[in-house]
């Protein structure tokens, strides 16, 4: 019985003394990202921050404990993290550019057929509150709108 004690304890040692370390897991984490970030929405990416985040802290916590070549890993991965941020800011702000440019089109013709169709284009897609476009809509047809 005292062997299976000893051995046990010997076990659980072992597996805390080569569990991975905040800076490995770090290193891990930021590997698996880049292998799956291409498939990242936004929403992925704001849950993959928050972890990324978490990890930060706990390393810079305990950051004395860390040897050398565990804080060189460490500064790696978060570099590498944050330039896949900055990849996929790039990434996102071409999306929203090219969808700009799509409004654009439907912008022209909105200017250029009645109110209406301007109101319309106010209330669904950028959001403005119904007593905000009712006032729009009396400035456009007393005429307030071009003589402010």
């Amino acid at each position: 019985m005292k062997k299976f004690f000893a051995i046990a304890a010997m076990v659980v040692m072992l597996a805390l003394t080569s569990a991975c370390s905040v800076p490995c897991r770090l290193n891990n984490f930021v590997n698996r990202t880049e292998r799956n970030s291409y498939r990242y929405s936004l929403r992925d990416w704001h849950y993959s921050l928050d972890r990324y985040e978490r990890l930060v802290s706990q390393y810079v916590q305990n950051y004395t404990r860390y040897n050398t070549n565990q804080k060189r890993m460490a500064m790696r991965a978060m570099g590498r993290y944050h330039a896949m941020l900055v990849k996929a800011g790039v990434r996102e702000s071409a999306n929203l550019v090219y969808e700009l440019r799509e409004y654009a089109g439907a912008l022209k013709d909105i200017f250029t057929q009645d109110e209406w169709a301007f109101i319309d284009f106010l209330r669904d897609v950028m959001g403005y509150r119904d007593d905000r476009i009712i006032r729009l809509r009396d400035m456009i047809r007393t005429d307030e709108w071009t003589n402010e």
